[in-house]
């Protein structure tokens, strides 16, 4: 990622239409999943041999920080295992589904390597392979499923995990999700970027992302976790296409089917019009508390972001363990 605060608007705008190219050419059912990591860590100062390095390492060190690690992970997927329930997933058998097709799974790999070239190509972000050590650790250190499983706790020691429906925990730590998920918790229009008031000036304008509150503006250990998934388009026009004239049938009960019928055809004209890729996709963030009081507070706070940011997030109070 660019160092914060250095991004100009024309960038922020090249990334996002190198992120739209690279997701127009993944096949029907493919999932992106991209996950950023916010948690806490000190301070470890670097061997310095200058009086005022020195002096500056011994000044920062071990003080707290939020460390970001950002993820990217792409699975291709079919329409039966993408309808397929929670309750029915791997994760909670005994065994993992591969795919037996080795000429599918070539062209897949070659498909992801396009898919990660073209974001590499803005200039902007880089892009590293994952391998089973990242995945796994070693001795000396975690890898990412533990890390993320144990909800940031880098000591490597693996606790128990209490699941209930509005949150999870591990050890002294508590983990809520908050959702987006539906267009109408969303604000009429979207910027790549807009001003941050704290630190812009007359003369200078500094700008963040459109998400910035929820990113490293958000001062408390947290996952954001944001997906994707590419459907027929064919189809799904047929399906709104279906969804249109049973509001219009229904146009006579109330009005409000009236204005969705007339959504809905705007939005088939529009996409039409300017060749848009029609996707689904699902937004969440896991936001972590270490003790109570401080739990509370985080779970205030994230709401504020969120209605900075315009967008109604509503907190997951049913099924939190099933996105964690």
């Amino acid at each position: 990622y660019p160092v914060a605060f250095s991004v100009s608007e024309q960038e922020y705008d090249d990334l996002l239409n190198a992120f739209a190219s690279a997701v127009r050419i993944l096949p029907e059912w493919c999932i992106v999943h991209k996950q950023d990591c916010y948690f806490e860590k000190g301070y470890e100062p670097s061997d310095q041999d200058s009086f005022l390095g020195q002096c500056n390492s011994r000044h920062f060190n071990g003080r707290k920080y939020l460390e970001h690690k950002g993820y990217l992970f792409l699975t291709f997927s079919n329409a039966n295992e993408v309808k397929r329930s929670a309750a029915a997933s791997s994760v909670f058998g005994s065994s993992v589904r591969t795919e037996s097709n080795y000429e599918k799974i070539s062209a897949y790999a070659s498909i992801a390597e396009q898919f990660i070239s073209l974001i590499s190509n803005s200039g902007i972000v880089k892009v590293e392979r994952l391998n089973d050590t990242d995945f796994k650790g070693t001795d000396s250190a975690i890898g990412i499923i533990q890390r993320y499983l144990m909800l940031g706790n880098s000591t490597g020691v693996m606790s128990d995990i209490a699941l209930s429906g509005d949150k999870v925990g591990v050890e002294n730590a508590k983990a809520a999700s908050y959702i987006v998920s539906d267009l109408s918790q969303l604000p009429g229009e979207f910027r790549t970027c807009v001003k941050n008031e704290n630190l812009s000036y007359q003369q200078s304008e500094i700008l963040v992302s459109t998400g910035f509150p929820i990113g490293i503006g958000l001062e408390c250990e947290h996952i954001v976790n944001q997906y994707i998934l590419t459907v027929p388009q064919a189809r799904f026009i047929k399906d709104i296409e279906t969804r249109k004239r049973h509001m219009n049938s229904l146009g006579s009960i109330s009005k409000e089917n009236q204005v969705f019928a007339k959504e809905i055809e705007d939005f088939r004209e529009t996409s039409a019009k300017e060749s848009k890729t029609i996707v689904l996709s699902h937004l969440n963030v896991f936001v972590i508390g270490r003790e109570e009081t401080d739990f509370r507070r985080i779970c205030n706070d994230t709401v504020a972001k969120f209605v900075r940011m315009n967008i109604e997030a509503v907190r997951n109070m049913a099924d939190t363990p099933c996105l964690y």
